[in-house]
């Protein structure tokens, strides 16, 4: 991980910091292993973690961070996609939501894995799927 990645990481509370890296690592796994989403690039959006998909164009950017009010991990998204209501249509109870862009844990990573590792693969595979409509 680039050093800046990782300093941006440390912003956040202990706890918080520790459920971003576990849905980092659920980031680069479902990359890895859906070819329509190929190699992800780990930047930083607005000082947060933030992957995109620029060889394949596949998905949107998932951004990594945590909520201003209770400091909750959250994942957000371009709020000019629909993902948030796809999402929230999937997974009503699973999640709670912040407007068109957030996703925000209820739970620990590992209670939402497959909800979670299909939020991710939903996002990085956003356009791909939009033209395939």
């Amino acid at each position: 991980m680039k050093e800046n990645i990782q300093n941006s990481f440390s912003r956040f509370q202990l706890k918080t910091k520790g459920d971003l890296l576990k849905i980092r690592d659920m980031v680069l796994s479902v990359a890895k292993s859906n070819e329509m989403i190929g190699e992800v690039e780990e930047t930083l959006k607005w000082g947060e973690p933030s992957y995109l998909t620029p060889a394949t164009k596949s998905g949107s950017t998932l951004r990594l961070g945590q909520t201003k009010t209770d400091l909750k991990p959250a994942l957000f998204v371009n709020c000019q996609t629909t993902l948030v209501d796809e999402i929230r249509e999937l997974y009503p109870d699973t999640f709670r939501y912040e407007g068109t862009r957030g996703v925000v844990l209820k739970s620990a990573p590992e209670a939402a894995k497959h909800e979670l590792k299909h939020t991710i693969a939903l996002v990085l595979t956003y356009h791909a799927r939009k033209k395939n409509k």
